[in-house]
């Protein structure tokens, strides 16, 4: 996905429809967002933003409930991995386990077409930049149609799914959400069939 300063809109909300839904009615598509680690770089917190959480035992977590109220602007940096040659920087970074990061002004164009989404302040380098709080969750697996990837009986947690299969009429109407059950976050959009 490219990102441009100059991002038209209405071009991004017909290319990746399921982040900018909220001007559709209904969906005839719906994509996985995944994050693109091998290509591109990640950002962590500082060390003094993990020893802050450590001792006021706060760690932060962004499973689609509300923080903002009670949100402090987070420091954050490029992981850097030593002996390791450097990733490029992306316009939009993937940040922890399952959420996404950007500029100010990447976030405050995406900001007006999305509902039910936080942007909530970083800091990177003193540059303002925002991670997202995505804050709908949908029930929307059909696990009558859905296959799951079992290993030794039990579902595979890095892949869960051969194939995901989601209700339609779970999806109508949403614009950027998780599944429940998933909490998929990411850069990479792969179409679900």
């Amino acid at each position: 996905m490219e990102v441009r300063e100059s991002l038209d809109l209405r071009e991004l909300s017909i290319t990746h429809s399921i982040c900018l839904g909220t001007s559709m009615a209904v969906f005839s598509k719906v994509f996985v967002v995944t994050p693109n680690v091998n290509e591109f770089a990640l950002l962590q917190e500082s060390s003094l933003a993990l020893s802050i959480q450590e001792t006021e035992r706060k760690p932060i977590q962004l499973y689609g409930e509300p923080v903002k109220a009670s949100w402090k602007c987070v420091d954050v940096e490029w992981l850097e991995v030593e002996n390791e040659k450097a990733l490029p920087k992306p316009d939009i970074a993937a940040w922890r386990a399952i959420s996404l990061a950007m500029p100010i002004s990447i976030a405050d164009q995406l900001g007006v077409l999305c509902e039910d989404v936080e942007f909530l302040p970083l800091c990177l380098n003193k540059q303002s930049w925002r991670a997202v709080n995505i804050l709908t969750q949908l029930d929307a697996i059909d696990h009558s149609a859905t296959k799951f990837n079992l290993r030794d009986g039990k579902q595979s947690r890095v892949r869960p799914f051969k194939k995901l299969v989601l209700k339609k009429k779970a999806v109508n109407g949403a614009g950027l959400f998780r599944v429940h059950e998933l909490g998929l976050t990411g850069l990479s959009f792969k179409e679900i069939q």
